[in-house]
């Protein structure tokens, strides 16, 4: 545990003295604007990209990364809700014990599953199509599996 505790300290030390006071205006280009120079980004399209970044433009695989992160936020969401209110549903149908209310209810989820397996085909054949818009550089979005979210959903509901 000393040995432990004596290598914290140093750790500790060693990295309070890279940070200082916090104050970088001594560093080479402080105060300028930073270079958004991307490595990844072809030579003969750096032009491009600058002036579609200074007039606020984008790539277009940029914007459906963007349009695709919101959308799987979306599912994600609406997914965890729905669980959430179908554990609530069938624990009060079974305090009760109204079993054609349990019935209705793992009806409705059942449906409410196929229709998100639906969306989840949907979203992955976006993704595909995202994935052959970027460059060769960059990782590729992986696909979902709508069994696993259903499944992580119904667990972390009844947590």
């Amino acid at each position: 545990m000393n040995k432990l505790s004596k290598w914290d300290r140093i750790a500790d030390q060693g990295a309070k003295d890279l940070i200082g006071d916090g104050d970088v205006s001594h560093l080479p280009g402080a105060g300028k604007r930073l270079s958004l120079d991307n490595e990844h980004v072809p030579r003969e399209l750096r032009a491009a990209y600058k002036i579609m970044a200074d007039n606020e433009v984008m790539p277009d695989w940029i914007a459906a990364g963007k349009a695709l992160a919101k959308q799987e936020r979306k599912l994600r969401d609406r997914l965890n809700a729905r669980a959430r209110r179908f554990r609530q549903e069938i624990e009060a149908a079974q305090s009760r014990d109204e079993n054609q209310r349990q019935t209705e209810i793992e009806a409705n989820w059942q449906r409410f599953a196929a229709e998100f397996l639906q969306e989840i085909e949907r979203f992955n054949r976006e993704a595909l199509v995202y994935n052959l818009k970027l460059p060769p550089s960059l990782p590729k979005r992986g696909h979902l599996r709508a069994d696993k979210l259903l499944k992580r959903a119904l667990k972390d509901a009844g947590d």
